[in-house]
């Protein structure tokens, strides 16, 4: 239990520290994994970690990426190589929100078969990552899925 909070740890909620370090330096203690949030040099920091903001994205890609892959596995279906690309366009006011959102999701399969992959970067978009849910209720959300075959 947190005791800053009082609130206990479930699977049902999640509970992040965050500790200053100097300047604009923070430590992140994410499930025991150690994160550094940073600004610039310009912007007072020390530029030691990512900001916040693109933070997001990775985790929106690494949820999505996450998704397909188990979906993949359930299908049998194995990959060679599996990248995924999120750009982030952000208002033109204070606060910076993230105004849309585009993902290029690129899989090369071991053994061609899109419509399986298709079908399952579908169903992680829509129905499974929770991060992409939480982003379509800010924003705009668009995903193109390439294949590539090895010949």
């Amino acid at each position: 239990m947190s005791q800053l909070t009082g609130f206990a740890s479930n699977t049902d909620s999640h509970f992040v520290e965050t500790i200053w370090i100097d300047k604009m330096h923070f430590e992140c203690n994410v499930n025991h994994h150690s994160i550094s949030l940073d600004k610039s040099e310009e912007h007072g920091g020390d530029n030691t970690g990512p900001r916040p903001k693109p933070l997001m994205l990775a985790a929106l890609a690494g949820c999505i990426g996450m998704e397909i892959l188990a979906i993949l596995n359930k299908m049998r279906i194995k990959t060679e190589k599996f990248n995924i690309q999120v750009t982030g366009t952000l208002n033109d006011k204070i606060p910076k929100v993230y105004i849309s959102v585009h993902i290029d999701i690129l899989i090369i399969p071991l053994f061609p078969n899109s419509e399986k992959i298709r079908k399952a970067v579908d169903l992680a978009v829509n129905n499974y990552c929770g991060v992409v849910q939480m982003f379509r209720s800010f924003s705009e959300v668009s995903f193109c899925t390439k294949f590539e075959e090895i010949l």
